[in-house]
């Protein structure tokens, strides 16, 4: 009896870390700019989205580049997560940090992700975004037209009809005027 306790007991642990966990994991894949999955030493999977920030979606201009900027601080490395919640998507919501670098701060500072508006505003973010603005890093040398953060990038596609939504996406300017991304990124 207690060994099929315990047996279900381990068949029933969740994908994510607990809230207020920190653990070292190594980056295996990178979704977008704001999302990964990474391996723990127990060999379990765990999805990581950056918290306090909103990078573009991968349609949206920039939002390939955010993906690939964000590839370069992780993927493949070990990290520090600082989980702070747990989301409705089986997320681990936290803070990222990669030889002391935290990751997050560092995804703003590059222009490659927005300071998450909606709650508890990082102040600190927010000043790393105002700096990368005015240094037309990243997505902030898109023309302002191009800019548009993902919430309300999300609501204005919801708003389009199916036709107009699917031409939309076909063609980003990012590709076109931006460097190469393959070039490697310093942190």
């Amino acid at each position: 009896m207690r060994f099929k306790l315990l047996v279900a007991s381990l068949l029933s642990v969740p994908s994510t870390l607990a809230v207020a966990d920190a653990s070292f994991c190594k980056v295996v894949d990178v979704s977008d700019g704001a999302n990964f999955t990474c391996l723990t030493d127990a060999k379990k999977h765990v999805k990581v989205k950056l918290a306090k920030m909103r990078a573009p979606n991968p349609k949206q201009p920039y939002g390939i580049d955010a993906r690939q900027v964000l590839s370069g601080l992780v993927l493949g490395r070990q990290i520090w997560l600082q989980v702070l919640a747990n989301d409705q998507y089986d997320r681990s919501v936290g803070r990222v940090y990669v030889n002391g670098i935290d990751v997050n701060a560092r995804m703003v500072s590059l222009g490659a992700a927005w300071t998450c508006r909606l709650h508890n505003i990082d102040q600190g973010l927010l000043s790393l975004e105002e700096l990368a603005h005015k240094a037309r890093r990243g997505l902030w040398a898109l023309p302002e037209s191009g800019r548009l953060p993902p919430w309300e990038w999300n609501k204005a596609a919801q708003d389009q009809p199916q036709e107009k939504r699917d031409e939309s996406f076909t063609h980003t300017p990012s590709m076109l005027i931006f460097p190469n991304p393959s070039s490697p990124i310093s942190i």
